[in-house]
């Protein structure tokens, strides 16, 4: 996901919490709603950051970032494709919500945190 706004880059994570809000109210959410969801990915976000510093400690860094990277590919695809079928079918909707908050999630897990860790070498 890429997104390119007269000299704004976003890409990625940045693009998911900037769009969130126009995402929920697209596939059906109210304003109010929307909103409410977009605070609730922020705070899975928060979460899921307390819980990732622990998890690396606990597993290998290689294992946690190819699971993220390879987990958020195909959560952002099917994100976009749930999102783009959410007019035609009843059952898109929740499926796009579940695929964004799968991303947060996996993002949080390895691609969000560990390049700052790995930046200091043994």
């Amino acid at each position: 996901l890429y997104i390119f706004l007269g000299g704004q880059q976003l890409s990625g994570i940045n693009a998911v919490f900037y769009y969130s809000v126009s995402i929920f109210q697209a596939i059906g959410f109210t304003k109010t709603n929307a909103e409410w969801a977009n605070l609730g990915a922020g705070f899975l976000n928060l979460l899921v950051s307390f819980y990732s510093p622990v998890l690396m400690e606990r597993v290998n860094r290689r294992p946690l970032m190819l699971t993220s990277c390879i987990g958020c590919g195909i959560f952002l695809t099917l994100l976009s494709l749930f999102y783009g079928f959410a007019q035609h079918s009843s059952i898109f909707p929740p499926l796009s919500v579940i695929a964004l908050l799968a991303y947060i999630l996996l993002y949080q897990i390895g691609l969000g945190p560990i390049p700052y860790f790995c930046g200091t070498g043994k």
